[in-house]
């Protein structure tokens, strides 16, 4: 019999890579409930972002896809395109921001790149 490290599966593969790595969850905007394909990575920055803003996911939603300024054609387009602007903003790279200055170094240090193949013990692990 062939063991395995606990961490691999018996196709060799860690464990986390065999995980989807797209994540769908359910936004509501309104009376209207729609779901959302985000990376983990990404439902982590909006949780930090909404964190720091003081609304949930549903509110910052909201709120992108009302902006007028938003010109992509789906709500996860909409939601990744803002994430990211909202992460420029706060790394001094978009002078047009809606981040403010003292939360630049808050988005840094709350934001954690998963660096581990344990998800128990993975930053992101709690999304």
């Amino acid at each position: 019999m062939t063991q395995t490290h606990p961490n691999t599966s018996a196709t060799g593969l860690p464990k986390q890579l065999q995980r989807p790595s797209l994540v769908t969850r359910n936004i509501r905007l309104g009376q209207m409930r729609t779901s959302v394909r985000l990376e983990r990575i990404e439902w982590q920055a909006l949780d930090v972002i909404c964190r720091l803003e003081g609304v949930d996911r549903h509110g910052f939603a909201a709120a992108v896809q009302a902006d007028p300024r938003r010109s992509e054609n789906t709500l996860t387009s909409r939601l990744r395109s803002a994430i990211l602007a909202y992460y420029m903003a706060a790394a001094g790279l978009e002078h047009h921001s809606r981040a403010s200055s003292s939360s630049r170094g808050k988005v840094a240090n709350e934001i954690r790149v998963e660096t581990t193949t344990n998800p128990a013990t993975a930053a992101g692990s709690r999304l």
